[in-house]
């Protein structure tokens, strides 16, 4: 097993640094990430929900939703709550392939730790998840970035269309029940709308 830690944008093996983790934005949105220094790897975003992992120009596995990873043809996962994880400003998590733990991920003081048997992919998870080493209140902005006040937008919007079909109900507004009742779904399927825009994955 081995320790890595990073902080400030560095990974270091005790006080030695063995490697830089440097993004590249699009707005709030990680477009790629890079490894680079004793090791490197090249992670870039595919697609909204995938990266694919890169060595030496070539593909050699990818992550999707939830951290999960196909490294090399192994699978891995994250067990433990990713959320608690990022919010909180000390955690841990553990890295599992089939059933056995390969990685142990800790924060705390604005620096996280991995314990691992395995080199790669314990650098891999400390470059995902580097924008949550300091406390909660920076991590909002990856997460949301949205006022309080935006939040309550989706159920403004539901309110509306309950307003509607109220009083399409009693005939108001020239509308009939059927009027209120399309406009009540329209409302529906516009609020999860504005929900999945503002709670995307940022990362």
């Amino acid at each position: 097993m081995v320790v890595y830690v990073y902080r400030n944008g560095a990974v270091y093996d005790g006080e030695t640094k063995i490697a830089d983790i440097t993004r590249t934005n699009s707005g709030l949105r990680t477009d790629e990430i890079i490894i680079s220094g004793n090791y490197n790897i090249d992670i870039k975003r595919r697609d909204r929900n995938r990266f694919e992992i890169m060595q030496s120009g070539a593909p050699v596995g990818d992550e999707t939703r939830g951290l999960k990873l196909n490294y090399y043809g192994q699978e891995y996962r994250i067990m433990g709550d990713l959320n608690w994880f990022v919010n909180s400003p000390a955690a841990e998590l553990t890295v599992d392939s089939m059933g056995t733990p390969v990685a142990t991920i800790s924060k705390s003081n604005g620096e996280i730790k991995v314990d691992t048997s395995n080199t790669d992919v314990g650098l891999i998870y400390l470059a995902f998840l580097s924008p949550y080493a300091s406390p909660v209140l920076n991590n909002r902005y990856y997460r949301r970035n949205v006022s309080p006040a935006a939040r309550y937008i989706p159920l403004l919007i539901l309110l509306i269309g309950l307003v509607f079909i109220s009083l399409s109900s009693y005939g108001y507004l020239g509308l009939n029940y059927n009027d209120g009742l399309y406009i009540f779904f329209a409302a529906i399927i516009l609020s999860y709308a504005i929900r999945f825009l503002f709670f995307r994955r940022r990362y």
